[in-house]
């Protein structure tokens, strides 16, 4: 179906209505607040679900409340006949978390709901039918702490996992035993069992009787007809059941590789870096049978899946299978951008595999534009009714294609845009009649949307941020630029809020993913606020890794070359700004989450550059000390892989040149770290730069999530975030909050000792130039 232009006209319209409908005047429009930030209201991933009738659509948002700290995910129901009116629907449920919902009849859904329990808030996992008119939640009588689970089409079979009892992997009496007598400790095995790492899960089926209630058998698995049965899996990450209930997907990890793994690149790339990515498998169990095989030769980690109605075939979405001349090309292809893993990310390609024959044929070739790009990882075939079609996908950021099966190969059948350049759409689903989804762009917040698959016609359905029309935005900009090896970089340019040309104003370098989503924080929601640096003056960029690595291998050990091409990312940007009449180069923040926190730390100590300001969360790998602090062949290998050797012997040289802590003296900034758990990683650093007598603040959120999720977590590390870079950057202080009220007085001391070691080294050095 091709749109018209008079359609496509009225898009752009309805895209721009997203944020000016109902616009307010500009006197009364207000700076964003991290508050504003954290209550931003979004459709939760994958959990948009439309009636088997095509009447109506479930959805469930995710609705933080800043004042009673609790994440809300509420379940809509939203009516698609008689559009026009844009409003959310009836709120059927709300719980801590809703997820897996799944339309089991025109008035009944079965999902998953999630209770905090106790002061430990731990959550509670418990599978429940809801009656869509009614409102009655009836609970499954399945055990509490459901880890995952999946339904047949008329639910009337439920698989679900739980965690096996530690008893099972060691008696009570032979721990206790262990504890009082002492026990060796394995090298590189950590304190405990392996599976410490790992944990077992055991598998239950659920079959409904004729009166209703559920005859629940734990389910055991064979690899072969002579093989023993297993009882468990290790560490299920996701459950498929198939619409008959015939068949299960699930993916796991195994001890030990599927045959022609251990010679596979890929594998041998992933496992260097010490994660757990190189053994998990797609495994297709058949329910009957017991029996457990290979359902798809990849990484079981990096794919995703979906069933036919008729479930006579799957779909898999991900890089080409092991063995073949694609996924050799992908891989040469990921190996010479000099970025694998990063590289690999964009391939998300479209296969199906027949459930009687297992072969595998490809649907469609699509890679997520640029290296890194993981939009369409989950962007599976929207309308499958039976094995051969017609199948709807989705091709790229706009475009969806028909495809149906013919002597054995699937081709286009048709195709049509939705939003074409105007939107950025995630969250699908269809059933041949009507596409429904999320739309948003970095400046318009997200709102669901319905698109008549006959018609062509678009209509918003709701308005889940109103406030946004009154609250004043910096704006976002594309921008792509080269760092000093000839790497290629992109991310997104925030402009001050009343931005003058011709000004320099001070810039942060936010290490975030430069998502298509709306920006108000960012999509990881620890230290990033992106929207409320811009209302405070600041000229943000956003953006996480380079797009390639043009560095030579071997020019630095092990992968050293990667934080140098970071680091070139980061100062190329400086440098692009600059030139460009907008930064002062001498008033440059930055900060790093995770992975990119510990390549803050090296910029932090590695760059010639004047960084006034920095944030670093939740990072601390690669340092002497996280090298054995767990005694783990899994850290110990990615440490190794990175830096070149361990820490001892040879190699030593290269901790004493690359490691943060190592170069603690070189560091110019103002530190602030964050972090959760025990929080030690961050110690090695952190304790080298206060001995130092450095302007470093450490703070600690010991039951943070990585990265943080609630309400007060998120604020507080907002907040912090954005007074840290302006008392450094622009010597503004506010009001300082009332769960830290010395948080300035503490800053006002840092400021002295900063200023007294600025002193000491320009009388250093200009002692050694006399």
């Amino acid at each position: 179906m091709i749109m018209t232009a008079q359609v496509a006209k009225g898009l752009v319209s309805l895209a721009l209505a997203m944020l000016l409908t109902n616009q307010v005047d500009a006197a009364q429009m207000r700076s964003i607040t991290v508050q504003d930030c954290v209550r931003t209201r979004r459709v939760a991933d994958q959990e948009v679900r439309i009636s088997p009738d095509g009447s109506r659509v479930a959805y469930v948002v995710k609705a933080p409340d800043a004042v009673t700290n609790a994440n809300n995910y509420q379940l809509y129901i939203r009516n698609l006949k008689g559009l026009g009116r844009r409003r959310s629907g009836h709120l059927l449920l709300q719980a801590n978390r809703i997820s897996g919902i799944l339309w089991l009849s025109p008035t009944r859904i079965i999902l998953r709901l999630d209770h905090k329990s106790g002061e430990t808030g731990v959550l509670k996992g418990q599978v429940c039918t809801v009656d869509t008119i009614t409102g009655i939640v009836e609970g499954l009588r399945l055990p509490t702490s459901v880890e995952h689970y999946s339904a047949s089409a008329d639910g009337k079979t439920i698989v679900f996992s739980v965690k096996a009892p530690t008893a099972r992997r060691l008696s009570a009496a032979v721990a206790e035993r262990r504890e009082e007598r002492g026990y060796r400790l394995i090298f590189g095995r950590g304190t405990s069992e392996s599976t410490a790492y790992l944990p077992e899960d055991e598998i239950y089926v659920g079959k409904r009787t004729i009166t209703g209630s559920l005859n629940i058998r734990q389910l055991y698995f064979s690899g072969s007809t002579t093989a023993p049965k297993q009882s468990t899996l290790r560490d299920v990450l996701s459950l498929n059941l198939s619409p008959d209930g015939r068949y299960l997907l699930v993916k796991y990890n195994t001890e030990s590789y599927p045959a022609g793994w251990a010679n596979e690149p890929m594998v041998k790339y992933t496992h260097g870096f010490g994660t757990f990515s190189d053994t998990y498998v797609l495994g297709l169990y058949d329910m009957s049978t017991g029996q457990l095989r290979l359902g798809f030769n990849y990484l079981g980690a990096l794919l995703h899946t979906s069933w036919s109605n008729d479930s006579r075939a799957y779909s898999v979405v991900g890089p080409s299978p092991f063995g073949t001349d694609e996924a050799g090309t992908e891989f040469k292809s990921a190996a010479e951008s000099g970025s694998v893993l990063y590289y690999m990310n964009r391939f998300q390609n479209v296969f199906t595999v027949d459930i009687r024959t297992g072969a595998v044929v490809i649907a469609l070739r699509r890679a997520g534009g640029s290296p890194g790009n993981i939009k369409f990882m989950e962007d599976l075939p929207l309308s499958w009714k039976r094995k051969e079609g017609p199948m709807l996908v989705r091709a790229d950021d706009n475009t969806f294609i028909w495809m149906g099966m013919e002597t054995g190969r699937w081709k286009e059948t048709g195709r049509f845009d939705v939003w074409k350049n105007q939107a950025f759409l995630s969250g699908l689903a269809a059933d041949g009649r009507v596409l429904v989804g999320v739309a948003q762009t970095p400046m318009i917040p997200p709102s669901l949307f319905a698109y008549n698959l006959k018609s062509g016609q678009t209509e918003l359905l709701t308005d889940l941020n109103p406030a946004y029309r009154s609250i004043l935005l910096g704006r976002v900009e594309q921008i792509d630029w080269t760092n000093k090896y000839g790497s290629r970089c992109a991310g997104f340019v925030i402009k001050p809020v009343g931005y003058e040309a011709g000004r320099r104003y001070p810039m942060v370098f936010l290490a975030a993913p430069p998502s298509d989503d709306f920006i108000s924080d960012a999509p990881y929601t620890t230290a990033f606020a992106p929207q409320p640096l811009a209302g405070a003056g600041f000229l943000v960029v956003i953006a996480q890794y380079p797009l390639d690595n043009k560095i030579p291998p071997g020019q630095f050990p092990g992968e050293m070359r990667d934080a140098y091409n970071w680091m070139g990312m980061v100062e190329s940007a400086v440098d692009l700004l600059t030139d460009r009449g907008m930064v002062d180069q001498n008033n440059v923040g930055i900060a790093g989450f995770s992975r990119t926190s510990w390549l803050t730390d090296f910029t932090l100590t590695h760059s010639t550059y004047n960084l006034a300001a920095a944030s670093s969360a939740d990072g601390g790998i690669y340092t002497y000390g996280n090298y054995f602090m767990y005694n783990s062949s899994v850290h110990m290998r990615a440490s190794e892989t990175q830096v070149g050797g361990p820490p001892f012997g040879d190699t030593l040289r290269y901790w004493l040149e690359y490691a943060p802590p190592f170069n603690a003296e070189k560091v110019r900034a103002a530190v602030l770290m964050e972090y959760i758990d025990t929080a030690e990683y961050g110690f090695e650093f952190f304790t080298a730069l206060s001995r130092l007598g450095k302007a470093v603040e450490f703070y600690h959120y010991p039951h943070g999530a990585h990265p943080l999720d609630t309400p007060f977590e998120r604020i507080g590390s907002l907040q912090r975030n954005v007074d840290w870079f302006r008392f450094w950057m622009q010597g503004y202080e506010g009001k300082p909050p009332d769960y830290d009220p010395d948080q300035y007085v503490r800053w006002h001391e840092l400021r002295k000792l900063q200023e007294q070691n600025e002193k000491k080294s320009a009388n250093a050095a200009s002692s050694t130039s006399n």
